[in-house]
């Protein structure tokens, strides 16, 4: 009896059933909820606990704030207006690659490495 479970579950895995459209457009809904959120685990918790799209604007506003007021912390290494070219960059630049000359409105390359998560510097592109 397990082994067909088990066989059953490879099979799916391999060739989903497609699924059902009312199940289907449900999930869609909510990854839409989700992605319109932001998907901070506070700002879903603010969401699942009060349903208001404003609150959870708050949560993130509040987010931001408190990472901007964190670049104090490096004034002495990095000019405060760099760290905030490229934060502010960032958002201008989701859903495509990064390039530095995007990042200053004069297009010169701001002072700061910037890592790959193995620690490995990350080359800026020219446009």
């Amino acid at each position: 009896m397990q082994r067909s479970v088990d066989n059953e579950l490879l099979k799916w895995k391999n060739d989903p059933p497609p699924p059902d459209s009312v199940f289907h457009e449900k999930i869609l809904d909510k990854l839409k909820i989700f992605q319109i959120i932001g998907g901070m685990p506070e700002t879903v918790a603010t969401y699942l606990k009060h349903r208001d799209f404003a609150r959870c604007q708050k949560v993130l506003n509040d987010l931001i704030t408190t990472i901007i007021d964190d670049f104090a912390k490096y004034k002495e290494r990095i000019p405060l207006i760099k760290l905030q070219e490229v934060f502010y960059s960032t958002f201008n630049q989701v859903g495509g690659k990064f390039k530095y000359s995007r990042v200053s409105p004069q297009g010169r390359q701001p002072i700061i490495p910037i890592f790959h998560h193995s620690i490995i510097p990350i080359v800026s592109e020219a446009n």
